[in-house]
């Protein structure tokens, strides 16, 4: 079974953000594809740190 995921994308006032893991607040980006493609971004650079 895959573990339980929520939707990281949140909207404030109209403008994008999301939440990683660590509970850190990324954004804001000006429509949800551009806050999908934050999180695309932000999880290749976790990965390449490890």
């Amino acid at each position: 079974m895959p573990p339980f995921r929520t939707d990281r994308l949140y909207q404030v006032d109209g403008r994008w953000y999301f939440v990683t893991r660590e509970k850190s607040r990324e954004g804001p980006y000006d429509n949800r594809i551009d806050a999908s493609l934050g999180v695309q971004r932000y999880v290749s650079s976790v990965r390449a740190s490890i």
